[in-house]
């Protein structure tokens, strides 16, 4: 399968059992944990990053905030039973819940500040500013905001104090999610997690500063987008790559190292369209396997940077040293 072939249809998803699922599920899970971090104290006020170079493009990895994530929600199509073997079996231990975090990208081009994501937000605990503090890094300083999709782990940090965390910088935005957004109703279960995530916008739109980006292709010099549906209806993978080299975020694809890699097949319990989401992870896996890419997860542990190898009908996660 080739991720022409996981591409998806907004307008199928709007009509489809997929809009149900992901308005009853996903916005059910959210009005439960609005930031991801609510089942446990995250480790906020913590500074943390790991540095590498992707060709001419300094990239750095920023800890904003850990977290415990029940495994049940990781495998949602799976039994309690199955989800502990697997980390028995790859010596995790089996306590119901794994630690997640969450793990913003800064990218130095040279000539512009590009933020991957922007994590929880300081209101919520994130680090994020905290670390870009550290490295020198103002706020009115970044230039652009990369947004891989409008769950609140990785758009609530466009807010500070409710006014724009980053002044100057354009919003990079996927248009499906934008799309999915207008078009849900008022009534709909998913309208408040859609008027959360348009307030995190809010600042920008009202300044003239976001950008929609296609599913596809190049979104900034360097930064590519890849369709990565399922998750969310305009969920996107974002690669970054220069000078022959690359790596690729997987984002919310795989959201653990050890139970999506080894079970590609198991979906996570607010993934919008399951199936689809199941569909996409083994695709970018598979690629991901065969091409010995380096690649990194938002929320696999801290820094996330490594390699995927496939095994029998699953994979492993390799960290990079």
């Amino acid at each position: 399968m080739n991720l022409q072939q996981a591409a998806f249809s907004r307008r199928n998803f709007l009509k489809g059992a997929g809009a149900a699922a992901f308005a009853t599920s996903f916005s059910t899970w959210f009005a439960l944990r609005p930031v991801m971090a609510q089942d446990g104290t995250p480790a906020s006020g913590v500074t943390a990053f790991a540095r590498f170079n992707v060709g001419a493009l300094q990239v750095t990895v920023i800890q904003d905030a850990v977290f415990p994530l029940e495994t049940s929600i990781l495998g949602a199509n799976a039994t309690v039973d199955d989800i502990n073997a697997v980390l028995a079996a790859n010596n995790q231990p089996v306590t119901g819940a794994v630690n997640a975090t969450v793990n913003p990208v800064l990218v130095n081009t040279g000539s512009e500040l590009i933020l991957i994501d922007s994590g929880n937000g300081a209101d919520a605990g994130g680090s994020l500013n905290n670390t870009l503090a550290l490295l020198g890094v103002t706020p009115d300083s970044i230039n652009r905001v990369v947004i891989s999709h409008f769950h609140p782990d990785h758009i609530n940090g466009l807010l500070a104090g409710g006014a724009a965390a980053f002044p100057n910088a354009t919003i990079h935005f996927p248009q499906a999610e934008w799309d999915f957004m207008q078009a849900t109703p008022a009534d709909s279960p998913a309208a408040g997690l859609v008027t959360a995530a348009t307030a995190a916008l809010q600042p920008y739109l009202d300044a003239d500063q976001v950008s929609y980006y296609a599913p596809e292709g190049e979104i900034l010099p360097g930064i590519v987008a890849v369709p990565a549906p399922g998750h969310t209806p305009g969920h996107t993978a974002i690669r970054l790559e220069s000078e022959g080299e690359s790596v690729l975020n997987l984002i919310d694809t795989a959201l653990s190292a050890v139970i999506s890699l080894s079970r590609p097949d198991w979906y996570a319990a607010f993934d919008a369209v399951p199936e689809l989401a199941a569909e996409t992870r083994l695709a970018l896996l598979t690629s991901a396997a065969a091409d010995g890419a380096r690649v990194m997860g938002y929320h696999f542990p801290f820094p996330g940077v490594g390699y995927v190898v496939a095994e029998d009908d699953a994979f492993s996660f390799v960290p990079a040293t």
